[in-house]
């Protein structure tokens, strides 16, 4: 799109607070004066469904065609502003000033018009991608993998049109998350365990007539570029070549090593379990009387470490306290990263009487006596009488060939697959250095 087929249009938000805290009525000055655009206008409350009816009005007629709305946080109301049809420029006048500056203030007004400057500067110097499409030979996309991630992107892929092969090498669909009686919770409000959602999704692909499903099927070879790459899939009964315009690599995870993790006593009882066996107990209708979830904080796990296998300790927790009410449930990390959404599973952990404890887990030993280096108390603290201890192992990406053998320990199970240490330059400067 070039400038003169640029139409901007300014929309000034008095919801949330603005309006009390500086004059709309002169940044509406600066925008059709100074910055001379002729569709300029105050709106109540830019989300409402008024004001984002306002706004697709000017841009179906034609007299809008880049919404520039100086409103909240281009973090929030993302869905609303996609109603509009068009992409929209946000101007970050309600947290970054009227909600940070003090009100009705010289620099709170001027903050305020830099703030709409910038959004209009960066509306008339951005312009939609463009598709190479002269390059392509093919619509048709490879999904390789049919767990969740896979399963995911191909039912999404196809209901854009977009014609799906999805290959997976084991004789089944869903991959480790079609094994788990319980799920972590991921809609509002994000609390209780969720039945497992993957047969429902597996119908939904195998019954759709735009995805391709091939089981028992790897990717044995790959060459090409986007838009025209020729893969041969293989199988028992042979191989054969096909060409694809892009690929999708969802090959899943293998669990970390848990015999790495020394002095947790993996091995030494059929009772130190990782998360993975744990799951199959629960599954089976496993209900201890006390349990401890261990999540270490071992260097070489780290980097396979996430808010997922964290938030796992907390599902099985809770899991453990539903199938028995009286029991006592440990989780004891060094880190626990529960942030953003799963707060509030993290709290309804707390709330059904989980204890949380930090510290350092020194050893666990055959009788499964946990010795915990306390944080809280400064001292070490040994914990027996248990039932059952869970280690908290992490997840190591699979590389598409997932037969390759695991290394003996740490970041160099990676090798092959993805580096997480791997240097990275940014704005001329070596980051991530590992």
């Amino acid at each position: 799109m070039s400038a003169t087929d640029k139409k901007p249009g300014v929309y000034l938000c008095k919801g949330c607070g603005i309006a009390d805290a500086l004059s709309v009525d002169e940044l509406e000055q600066v925008v059709t004066g100074e910055l001379k655009i002729a569709t300029c206008r105050q709106i109540d409350a830019a989300c409402s469904a008024e004001g984002i009816a306002e706004i697709k009005t000017d841009v179906v007629a034609g007299d809008v065609t880049q919404p520039i709305i100086a409103a909240c946080s281009p973090r929030v109301m993302i869905e609303e502003f996609e109603e509009i049809g068009v992409p929209v420029v946000r101007a970050n006048i309600r947290e970054q000033v009227v909600w940070s500056q003090p009100p009705n203030k010289e620099d709170t007004q001027m903050m305020a018009a830099d703030y709409v400057r910038m959004a209009v500067a960066s509306a008339r110097n951005i312009n939609p991608p463009e598709a190479h499409w002269e390059s392509a030979t093919s619509m048709k996309m490879l999904v390789v993998g049919g767990g969740a991630t896979g399963l995911n992107a191909a039912y999404e892929a196809a209901k854009t049109g977009v014609e799906v092969v999805l290959v997976e090498k084991s004789s089944a669909l869903g991959g480790w998350a079609a094994q788990w009686s319980k799920h972590i919770p991921s809609e509002p409000p994000y609390r209780g365990l969720v039945d497992n959602p993957l047969p429902d999704l597996i119908e939904k692909v195998n019954s759709n007539s735009a995805i391709t499903v091939r089981t028992d099927t790897i990717v044995s070879s790959t060459e090409g570029m986007p838009g025209k790459f020729t893969v041969q899939l293989k199988n028992g009964k042979g191989s054969d070549w096909d060409v694809f315009g892009s690929i999708i690599v969802a090959t899943g995870w293998r669990e970390y090593d848990a015999k790495l993790l020394e002095g947790l006593g993996y091995g030494t009882s059929d009772d130190i379990v990782t998360d993975v066996e744990f799951e199959a107990r629960l599954k089976d209708g496993a209900a201890p009387s006390t349990a401890a979830f261990i999540i270490s904080g071992d260097s070489d796990r780290m980097p396979f470490s996430s808010g997922v296998s964290d938030r796992v300790a907390i599902k099985q927790a809770l899991q453990v306290v539903a199938a028995n009410p009286q029991a006592m449930v440990y989780v004891i990390y060094e880190d626990l990263r529960a942030h953003g959404t799963a707060e509030e599973f993290y709290r309804e952990a707390q709330e059904a009487g989980i204890i949380f404890q930090k510290g350092t887990v020194k050893s666990v030993s055959p009788d499964l006596t946990v010795t915990v280096n306390d944080d809280l108390l400064g001292e070490e603290i040994p914990m027996n009488g248990l039932d059952v201890v869970v280690l908290s192992t992490g997840m190591v990406p699979n590389s598409t060939n997932i037969d390759l053998e695991a290394a003996e320990g740490g970041a160099e199970q990676l090798v092959d697959d993805i580096n997480p240490r791997v240097p990275i330059t940014i704005g001329g400067k070596l980051v991530n250095g590992g």
